[in-house]
Formats: C-alpha cells, sequence, structure tokens
C-alpha cells in the first residue's frame, strides 16, 4: 500500500529515491508485512481465502539474490508472526515480458524492473527456491499469456 508510511517508503526507494543496503531492505519490507499479519491471521481464522500479491516469499527472492540468508528471512517472517501460505503460486514470465507489461502498466520502470540480469538471475533464484520448497508448497504458473488465461489457471490451481 503505497498509501501507507512504509509503503511510501518502499516506493521511494525502488524509484531509486534511496539507497538501501540489504538488511535495511528485509527490515522495511518485514515491517511493511508485519503490519498487516494480525488482519491477515483474523481472516483466516474466520475461514476467508486470502491471495497475497508478492508475499514475503518476494523479499526472500530479491533480497536473497543480493546475498541475504534465505533462512534468515524465514526466521524474521516466522518471528513477526506472518502465517505461512497453503500455497505459493509463482508466475514465471521471461524478463522481456515483465518489462514490456510493466512499461504499458506504468510507462517506466523501478529499480529492479529495468535490470534485466536481476530478472534473469531471479528466475534461476527462484527456482532453486522452489525445488526446497522453502516457506511451503511452490506452484510454478505460466504466467505468459493473457490476464484472464492465467487468472484461469490460478482458480484452476486454487479450486475457485
Amino acid at each position: 500500500e503505497y498509501d501507507k508510511p512504509i509503503g511510501r517508503f518502499i516506493h521511494m526507494y525502488q524509484e531509486g529515491e534511496y539507497d538501501l543496503d540489504v538488511r535495511s531492505q528485509v527490515l522495511i519490507y518485514m515491517a511493511d508485512f508485519a503490519k498487516d499479519a494480525e488482519k491477515v491471521r483474523k481472516w483466516l481464522d474466520g475461514g476467508r481465502t486470502v491471495v497475497l500479491d508478492r508475499y514475503v516469499t518476494t523479499t526472500m527472492a530479491y533480497q536473497g539474490i543480493r546475498g541475504f540468508p534465505v533462512d534468515g528471512i524465514v526466521r524474521l517472517a516466522e518471528a513477526v508472526g506472518l502465517p505461512a501460505p497453503d500455497v505459493i503460486l509463482y508466475l514465471d514470465i521471461t524478463p522481456r515480458t515483465s518489462r514490456e507489461r510493466k512499461m504499458k502498466e506504468k510507462g517506466k520502470l523501478d529499480r529492479n524492473e529495468s535490470d534485466s540480469k536481476l530478472l534473469e538471475n531471479l528466475r534461476g533464484f527462484y527456482a532453486g527456491l522452489i525445488e526446497k520448497g522453502v516457506f511451503g508448497k511452490w506452484e510454478r504458473i505460466d504466467g505468459s499469456g493473457t490476464k484472464e488465461c492465467v487468472f484461469g489457471k490460478v482458480k484452476e490451481l486454487l479450486g475457485l
């Protein structure tokens, strides 16, 4: 939520207004997740299905590839009470497709989106997370189709 204080700071970092070392990146993202942990837990306890975009697994990948130990991120997630997901959906697309979609959507790219080498390396890093089952069960979905096609695959996989 870029309209909240932590979200605004994250947005400014993503847009290159601030530089943060990898430890600070992990902690600021963890603070953002932690502020919503109780709300998510209440929804789950109330029997709701909760779908989160860019949950802690994204931090595991982006900050893990930059050298922060993934097991440390898992321990932090557990320490702040983040619920482990029932399933982690990885929408796999090429860096080129990602960049094209972001340009069409926003007209510009942030610090991560503009780095093709980073995006390509992340695909491999995610493959390792998936293979090891880090933080839960992963499902890879080909995200190269239309929004409707990909959403159909997601609904099918989740039984919705």
